[in-house]
């Protein structure tokens, strides 16, 4: 099973250029399933797949758990197929739930407004993250892609950032004013002290020894900030990234520039924002319609 295993994630390199965590998340699943089909008598495989998603749901699985374990065995029988035609299932074959998805939960403008307000900037800290965050709501970033940013990626002059997100694809971002203020500000008076006398490998935020910051790091400092704005405990730090496709989408934006700006392979995945925004189109159409 190893070798085959070693294969499928040099599939997943090379074919689907997938992140390591996805990578890691693809090989538990494709492991689970195989563990599982050794312990039933079912022969064909699409039987088994079924057999093994009503067993998941009976351990109480959600089904957004279940759709990422379905689309991880859709890749595994994909890769197969290319080694035996006899694996070839096909999309058709391999069952499909019936997924509903689920709304993101984002702060409002003036709870992003009210968050920033909280953050202490008279201390060092308090600048980086200052910077970080208006970073995130400025350009919809994924953290994973914040925290890897390096100096020589943000254009100050041209106000854009590139970065490179799911599948290796590098995209240009714009940055707003405030944003690229507060980056300079943390440039000219905060990083220079983080690095010290430290090796400098580039990378944009840095933690109090110097290295590049950690995801767990904004986070806790993050969820800090959270219960000293009185804000739900709920949110997270890729609220911001919804916060900033919808509220993208209420200035006006269309769907295909957002997609190009979040980095979606799907317009499909970006059109989760227009449910999330109907309440303000009724509101737009209340007041615009003649008929309203």
């Amino acid at each position: 099973m190893r070798e085959l295993l070693d294969k499928f994630k040099g599939f997943l390199k090379t074919e689907r250029g997938v992140s390591q965590r996805t990578l890691n998340a693809y090989l538990r699943d494709v492991v689970g399933f195989l563990e599982y089909v050794e312990t039933t008598y079912i022969e064909a495989w699409e039987e088994k797949i079924k057999s093994y998603i009503e067993y998941l749901r009976a351990c109480g699985f959600k089904n957004s758990t279940l759709g990422r374990k379905l689309s991880s065995l859709k890749a595994f029988f994909e890769f197969l197929s290319i080694l035996d035609p006899q694996f070839d299932l096909g999309g058709s074959r391999i069952p499909s739930l019936p997924l509903k998805k689920r709304l993101p939960l984002f702060p409002s403008r003036e709870e992003v407004e009210h968050l920033f307000n909280v953050i202490d900037i008279e201390s060092p800290l308090g600048i980086r993250d200052r910077a970080a965050l208006e970073l995130l709501y400025a350009s919809g970033l994924r953290v994973s892609e914040l925290v890897d940013l390096k100096l020589d990626d943000i254009n100050f002059e041209e106000k854009f950032l590139k970065c490179k997100g799911k599948g290796n694809k590098e995209r240009l971002i714009p940055i707003g004013r405030k944003a690229l203020d507060w980056i300079k500000k943390y440039l000219k008076e905060v990083r220079p002290k983080l690095l010290g006398e430290r090796k400098d490998f580039g990378f944009l935020f840095l933690n109090s020894y110097g290295a590049k910051i950690s995801r767990e790091a904004l986070w806790y400092r993050f969820k800090n900030y959270l219960l000293k704005a009185g804000l739900s405990e709920k949110y997270t730090l890729h609220s911001l990234r919804h916060a900033f496709a919808t509220h993208l989408l209420e200035g006006g934006v269309d769907l295909r520039t957002l997609q190009e700006i979040l980095g979606h392979a799907s317009l499909t995945t970006t059109q989760i924002y227009t449910h999330v925004n109907i309440k303000h189109l009724k509101e737009v159409y209340k007041k615009s319609h003649p008929r309203a």
